[in-house]
This record gives structure tokens, C-alpha cells and sequence, in this order.
């Protein structure tokens, strides 16, 4: 049996807290979309995450349904010289005031 390697790396707190401080409100009601590059330094075991491997977090919002996606991107180094990332994708739906849905993907 093929043993299967975990490359998704969940949001923390702490980098969720800086991305939310860092969005610009201006940009994301006026595009609805609005994206900051990072380092995070956390690459899988056995990998490297050197700064040229940046990472990302999005976020996009549907004004019409409520709806917005997080999507954090983790970058980390391949050998030789290569940075290859994966994502995980956070939905979410509120009504009222309330999480009416929340789904979680990874891909990468």
C-alpha cells in the first residue's frame, strides 16, 4: 500500500488575525477579491521553504449570496530548484448573521 504525504497546511490563528488586518476594504468592496502574499515557513517534512517560495492567502466574496472563499496557498521548495504549492479552500455562507454553510477542500 502507497502511504499517502500530507502537503495541506491549515490556517492558524495567528496568520488568519494578520491577513484579516491586512485587507484592504476599499479593494475588496470594490472587486470583490482581495489577495496578500506571506512567508509562512511552513513547509512539509523533508522539504524547504525558502522566502522565494511565497505563499498566499485569498479571499473572495459574492456580494449576492453572502458567500466567501478563503484560499490559502502553501509554497515550498522541490528539488532542485522548483516551488510547488498546494491549497486548501475554505467556503463559507452566512444568513442573518449566521454560518448557514462551511466546506473545506484541499487540492495541490
Amino acid at each position: 500500500m502507497i502511504k499517502k504525504k500530507r502537503y495541506f497546511v491549515d490556517i492558524t490563528p495567528t496568520y488568519l488575525n494578520l491577513f484579516l488586518n491586512d485587507i484592504n476594504i476599499d479593494s475588496l468592496e470594490k472587486n470583490n477579491y482581495f489577495e496578500m502574499k506571506y512567508h509562512f515557513n511552513i513547509a512539509p517534512k523533508g522539504y524547504k521553504d525558502p522566502e522565494a517560495c511565497k505563499d498566499m492567502i485569498r479571499l473572495y466574496f459574492d456580494n449576492k449570496f453572502c458567500h466567501f472563499v478563503l484560499i490559502i496557498d502553501n509554497t515550498f521548495l522541490v528539488e532542485p530548484d522548483w516551488c510547488t504549492e498546494s491549497s486548501v479552500l475554505y467556503h463559507i455562507e452566512i444568513e442573518k448573521n449566521n454560518i448557514k454553510y462551511f466546506g473545506r477542500q484541499e487540492a495541490g
